[in-house]
């Protein structure tokens, strides 16, 4: 019997500096390549946020930032730069 896979997959990673490959710890580089999806956390400024998305668009696949509020930085919502390298798709779990 064959299973045919009919739902995207992603494992998010939420720590470490993904900048480059050499960077990433093994399972990072598991979740980044074998994911449908790229799945990441980022509390930092908009700045910031533009940095990863640039970092993770070499794994050529949609960006989901599945968490960004931290109420101790001061980040309450998501604040998109504006930069055409940053077009993720927002989705936050309360």
């Amino acid at each position: 019997m064959t299973h045919r896979i009919t739902t995207a997959h992603t494992a998010g990673v939420w720590a470490g500096n993904w900048e480059i490959d050499e960077n990433l710890s093994p399972l990072d580089r598991t979740c980044l390549t074998q994911s449908d999806h790229t799945s990441f956390h980022c509390y930092g400024k908009p700045e910031r946020l533009e940095k990863v998305i640039g970092w993770l668009a070499r794994f050529d696949r949609p960006k989901l930032c599945t968490e960004y509020i931290a109420r101790t930085t001061g980040l309450t919502e998501l604040r998109i730069p504006d930069s055409s390298v940053a077009n993720p798709e927002s989705l936050h779990y309360p």
